[in-house]
Order: C-alpha cells, then sequence, then structure tokens
C-alpha cells in the first residue's frame, strides 16, 4: 500500500505494504463484513480502503483522497455502520433508545445523500432492521413533515444535505451537541475555497457568501469548542475549590481541543474527496481549524491525478455532422479551422446526434451525458428516444415520495424546474433501479446532480461542451471506470474552438488519451 503525506501536519496510517486482505481485518464487524459480500459483493477492501479503514477506527481527524471509483465512499458507510452495530451490541438490556445523534453524513447533493442512506441502511438492515434510527435529511422535500419525523424519533445516523439539516438545527429540531462523528463526503465541492491564484473579487465572494455547508460546519465545530471550554473551566474551578490537594488537569486534556464535549466524548471529523489540493488541506486545519492534528490520507501518485483504467478522448463535431477526433494522425481527418468553422451550440441537434450514432453502433449499454445546468433536458431526452436509446433524467431514478413529499427541484438539478415528480412516470423503487438494471441505457445530468454517485454499471462518459475546470472534468469522468473496470470518456466538442484548451487540460493531468476507434 503506498501513500503520501501532504505537506504539513499529520500522519500517516497504516502498514508500509499490502498484506490485509479482509475487512474483518480491517477492523469491521462481522456482521457489516457479511453484509458487504452478500449484499455489495465485494469480497477485499480496495488499497484506499485498506488505508482509510484502520485510520478511522483511531477515531482521529482524518482527510483522505483518492482516486474515483476506488470505494471511499463506501468504506465511509461501512465505518459508520460498523460504529452503530457496535454501540447496538453491547447496549445494557433494557437501556432505553437513543435519543441523541451520534453520526451525520454531509453530501453537497441529494442524489448522493440518497445513496451513502441507502448503502448505510442496507449495511445494517438485516441485523438491525429499524429505518428510524437512520434518517436522510434533504432540501427540497416538505420541511415539517421532516421536522415531524425527526421529533416523533431522533435517529443515531442522518445522512442529508446541509441546507436542510442547518435549516432544521436552526429550528431545534436536531441537536447535534452530542455529535461523535462528523463525515464531509466531496468535501471540496461541500465548502468553496478560492484557490491562492483566485481574483479578489472570487476571494471576497466567498467570504460573504459562504456554502451552507460551510456555516453548518463552522456552527458544529464552534459549539463543540465552546463546550470543551466551559469543560475545561468547570475542571479548573473543581481543583482551585477543593479542599484536599488535587492535581493539575492534565494538558493533554485541557488542549483536548476543539472536538470535546460536555460527557467527555470527542468529535471526529472526516473529509474525502478525489480532489483535495493543497489550499483546501491548508484551509480545514490551519485556517478553519475544522481537522485537529489529523491522519492525512494521499493515494493518488505525483504522476497522475486519475485512474489509469479510463481512456479520454476529444471528439469535434464539424457543422456538417461528420466528427473528428483530435487524437488521430490520419490526413482525412483534418481538423477544421476554428476561424471560419460555424460555431454549434454544445447540445445542438447535430452533437446529440453524433452522441446517438455512437451509442447504436458500438452498442453501449450504460453511459452518462453531462450537459451544462443552463440547458433543458427534455428535448435531449426526446432526440434519444426518437432513436430507440432508452434516455431518462438522472432526477428520475429516485423516489423522492420515499423521503417526504412537496418534491420539486431546481433548473441546476434538472435543466427545467417547471415540474414536480407527480407529473412523471413512476421512479424506480430502489434508487437508480432502471438504470444499473440495463433497462435505462443513458442517463442525462449535470455535473451537479452526479457529482459523487457510484453506478458501477457505467461504462461510457460523454460530456458534451469543453468542463469548466481539470476537478469538474475529473468528477464527471470519474463516473466510468468504477473499481477497476475499463471506461471511456468522450469529451464531445461542438467545434473546434476548445479544442486548444481542452487538450492542454487533459495533458496537464496526465490522462490516458487515445483515439476513439468508431469515431
Amino acid at each position: 500500500m503506498l501513500c503520501r503525506l501532504w505537506r504539513g501536519s499529520g500522519q500517516i496510517a497504516g502498514p508500509p505494504h499490502r498484506c490485509i486482505t479482509t475487512f474483518r481485518d480491517l477492523g469491521v464487524p462481522e456482521r457489516v463484513t457479511t453484509t458487504l459480500k452478500t449484499h455489495f459483493r465485494v469480497q477485499t477492501p480496495t488499497e484506499g480502503q485498506e488505508a482509510l479503514l484502520p485510520a478511522l477506527f483511531t477515531g482521529r481527524d482524518v482527510l483522505f483522497r483518492d482516486y474515483t471509483g476506488t470505494g471511499k465512499s463506501v468504506a465511509l458507510c461501512a465505518y459508520i455502520a460498523s460504529r452503530y452495530d457496535r454501540r447496538k451490541r453491547v447496549a445494557v438490556d433494557n437501556q432505553p433508545p437513543s435519543t441523541q445523534v451520534s453520526s451525520l453524513v454531509l453530501s453537497p447533493t441529494r442524489e448522493l445523500a440518497v445513496q451513502l442512506h441507502g448503502w448505510i441502511v442496507s449495511l445494517l438492515r438485516p441485523h438491525h432492521p429499524s429505518d428510524t434510527d437512520i434518517q436522510c435529511i434533504l432540501n427540497g422535500l416538505d420541511r415539517n413533515e421532516q421536522a415531524s419525523r425527526l421529533q416523533t424519533h431522533t435517529p443515531s445516523i442522518i445522512v442529508g444535505t446541509p441546507l436542510r439539516v442547518r435549516e432544521l438545527v436552526h429550528d431545534k429540531v436536531i441537536d447535534l451537541g452530542a455529535l461523535e462523528v462528523l463525515v464531509l463526503d466531496e468535501v471540496d465541492y461541500l465548502i468553496r475555497e478560492a484557490s491562492p491564484k483566485a481574483s479578489v473579487t472570487e476571494k471576497f465572494r466567498n467570504v460573504i457568501h459562504p456554502r451552507p455547508g460551510e456555516m453548518l460546519v463552522d456552527q458544529i465545530v464552534s459549539q463543540r469548542r465552546d463546550m470543551a471550554e466551559g469543560d475545561v473551566s468547570r475542571v479548573k474551578r473543581k481543583s482551585k475549590n477543593s479542599k484536599k490537594p488535587t492535581a493539575a488537569p492534565a494538558e493533554d486534556t485541557v488542549a483536548k481541543a476543539d472536538h470535546t464535549d460536555n460527557c467527555g466524548r470527542t468529535l471526529q471529523i472526516i473529509a474525502s474527496s478525489a480532489t483535495l489540493p493543497a489550499y483546501l488541506h491548508h484551509s480545514l486545519v490551519w485556517k478553519r481549524k475544522w481537522l485537529q492534528n489529523p491522519l492525512l490520507l494521499d493515494m493518488t501518485t505525483s504522476e497522475s491525478v486519475a485512474p489509469q483504467n479510463i481512456t479520454h478522448h476529444v471528439l469535434v463535431i464539424r457543422e456538417d455532422g461528420t466528427s473528428h477526433d483530435v487524437f488521430s494522425n490520419e490526413k482525412d481527418s483534418l481538423p477544421p479551422d476554428p476561424i471560419t468553422e460555424m460555431a454549434l451550440a454544445d447540445a445542438d441537434e447535430l452533437v446529440l446526434e453524433a452522441v446517438a450514432s455512437m451509442i447504436i453502433r458500438d452498442n453501449i449499454k450504460s453511459a452518462l451525458l453531462f450537459v451544462a445546468s443552463s440547458v433543458a433536458l427534455d428535448p435531449i431526452i426526446e432526440k434519444f428516444q426518437e432513436q430507440g436509446i432508452p434516455a431518462q433524467k438522472l432526477i428520475r431514478q429516485i423516489d423522492w415520495n420515499a423521503f417526504g413529499t412537496q418534491v420539486k427541484y431546481s433548473d441546476r438539478d434538472a435543466g427545467d424546474g417547471a415540474n414536480t415528480v407527480t407529473s412523471y412516470p413512476e421512479p424506480p423503487a430502489t434508487p437508480f433501479e432502471s438504470f444499473t438494471s440495463g433497462k435505462t441505457k443513458l442517463l442525462i445530468c449535470t455535473e451537479h446532480a452526479a457529482r459523487g454517485l457510484d453506478l458501477p454499471n457505467t461504462t461510457h462518459v460523454f460530456i458534451l461542451g469543453p468542463p469548466s475546470t481539470p476537478q469538474s472534468y475529473l468528477h464527471m469522468a470519474g463516473r466510468a471506470g468504477r473499481f477497476g473496470r475499463r471506461g471511456t470518456v468522450i469529451n464531445v466538442l461542438s467545434g473546434s474552438r476548445h479544442v486548444e484548451n481542452v487538450t492542454k487540460m487533459l495533458s496537464s493531468l496526465f490522462l490516458k488519451t487515445g483515439v476513439y476507434v468508431n469515431a
């Protein structure tokens, strides 16, 4: 097992070589390990999981980076499930049910929150069938209904989106004063941190308009800091007023930093993503001081920030509907002139027809198509369905009514905001089942909605138009090639005006590029 340490404070946990072969060896209880095998069909941990799980079980704060598709989120869910399972097993007979939230998992999107919630429930259901102890709290659903459910039964585990969780904390429906574990999945998307090269305007905007995740975590850490300081003050007063001489409190007890509550429990914060730039790491540890003396695990290499099992392609669609492979050296595949060519829209009909032709010709059975958040999705879906390709919006893969009522979604999530879920065909009972079963071959989505999702059968990813940032590209491309499977990513450009920038970006990321044979 190879790990790299970020510059700054922190330590690496785990052995120097791969020798652990089972989840039991990593500290996962037998019952959770069995469910991983039977439900998830996961027999052995990945290298990243081998490094991450032992670090988590130390109880220390952890900052973790690994390639997309390596099982980061599965490991996080296994850890949360393991803690819950152990607590239930050692519970005293006739002990009243817990009235405190012990674990909070924050996700930047509703779709990812639903998937993480489903995984934790699945890991625990064979032995702990009560779903009310694990609740999913999402924005866009009826707030009063969610509050009522939480007041009826306080869950031990909450998986949710920051905005709604923060609202319910403000309403005093959720009490996080006894929180023990806080998971920040896709942490670089939960918070907005400007790079050192960012403009003054961007840095000012980030300060004035922080994301809900930033405000929520700040509130949790600040509350825990106040509790810790009050705890230390009480210890000092008790020592001072005692008639008998007593030893002064240990330094590390006083300095148990900002994460100790008034019951002596510590708050463990876990931050994870495939893209964690150095300036974000510095912010989490030193500027924001969210993580205290964390274990810093980096499974990526200096040569590449993306898995090598994925091949990347760039196709340019000409105004006559023909395509040009940027990495082709064939003389009859010359690139169009960016000055004289007609500029097509990213989701132009000619572009969609080219993608449909590739799907039909290559018999692609599981693909994602990424479009800009400003693009209406219904016309695109209609276009593919006319070609005989079963296509659907990503948001339609979830029965939102299972988590609440009055679902409304934004333009950013769905491409249009005029409808509610009740106006669409019945969604699958199990999230993403229509796609994973092969009934739906193509999912249309935005980068925001698909961030962090694990759809393991995805073989191809089509990206319409130039990516906004290298990190954006990596996360979209990372939906293919999960768990070491081969994947293909095709960036489809409407004209050659963006070719130079895109090829430079791919080169800077040290990605494996190639010619798309059937283009």
